[in-house]
């Protein structure tokens, strides 16, 4: 599921990548959330049975999205990725190895960035890294925030798997 905004500059190159995972049961859900840019004529140019694009003609935010495009799937497990990222071929089918057992809601992938050192956001990233390993080992499950909701990794918005029984409108 993709919540886009003015994704122009990479929304093709994320669609070609989630089209050629080692996944065969994926559906890529996208609603393009009124941009401004060219992603609405970017995505209409895309053919795939996989893929089911919806567009806004204005802007409701990401959460307002986000809620529709879970209402509107009937997927038993949802994953929930932005625009600007890749995913490497296996990645799904590490993360929903981890949805074997029954007491696991939801896996968080861990986001890498590309490029060494060029990148601004290289420095910040690192620290929260340390940050999140630091974290980890002085809270050792997120359970005992989350409830009976048991999770596995490291959460970012970059990627997250969730059950869809687990889902409730934000």
């Amino acid at each position: 599921m993709i919540a886009a905004y003015n994704e122009a500059d990479c929304i093709r190159a994320r669609i070609e990548n989630l089209l050629s995972l080692n996944y065969s049961a994926l559906q890529i859900l996208v609603r393009d959330d009124g941009s401004s840019d060219e992603t609405a004529s970017i995505l209409k140019s895309i053919s795939s049975d996989q893929l089911r694009c919806e567009l806004f003609p204005g802007n409701r935010g990401k959460s307002a999205v986000l809620n529709d495009l879970v209402a509107s799937s009937d997927a038993e497990v949802l994953v929930f990725t932005d625009a600007n990222t890749k995913f490497h071929d296996d990645a799904l089918l590490h993360l929903v190895r981890h949805l074997e057992d029954n007491t696991i809601g939801a896996v968080f992938a861990e986001l890498q960035l590309e490029g060494t050192g060029s990148n601004q956001d290289d420095a910040y990233w690192r620290y929260e890294q340390f940050l999140k390993k630091r974290k980890r080992k002085s809270v050792p499950c997120w359970a005992q925030m989350m409830g009976s909701m048991r999770f596995d990794g490291c959460a970012t918005k970059c990627c997250l798997k969730i059950r869809s029984m687990m889902t409730s409108p934000w």
